[in-house]
């Protein structure tokens, strides 16, 4: 079976160092969101956040993020996401 790796990329550390100490600070800082009526939010504004942090960082669109996380699940669970967002979630949100 083929290892999923990231692309060599500019970030001070490799992404399975950086994400930990990218969550721990983010969830210090972001406040939690109203509950607002309707269907559940399937993606928390921190997995999001992080998805567009660590896809600027790499300098990757949304949707070479969005393959990305597509091949490699490992990348997906260090960013806190069941699965794959849709283009429409990643433009509301």
């Amino acid at each position: 079976m083929e290892k999923h790796q990231t692309p060599p990329s500019i970030l001070p550390l490799p992404l399975e160092e950086l994400v930990p100490l990218l969550q721990a600070w983010l969830q210090a800082r972001l406040p939690e969101g109203e509950r607002k009526p309707g269907r559940p939010r399937t993606f928390s504004d921190l997995s999001l956040f992080l998805f567009h942090l660590v896809r600027a960082l790499l300098g990757f669109s949304s949707e070479r993020m969005r393959r990305e996380l597509a091949r490699n699940p490992r990348l997906r669970k260090r960013l806190g996401l069941e699965r794959v967002p849709s283009s429409a979630t990643l433009s509301e949100r």
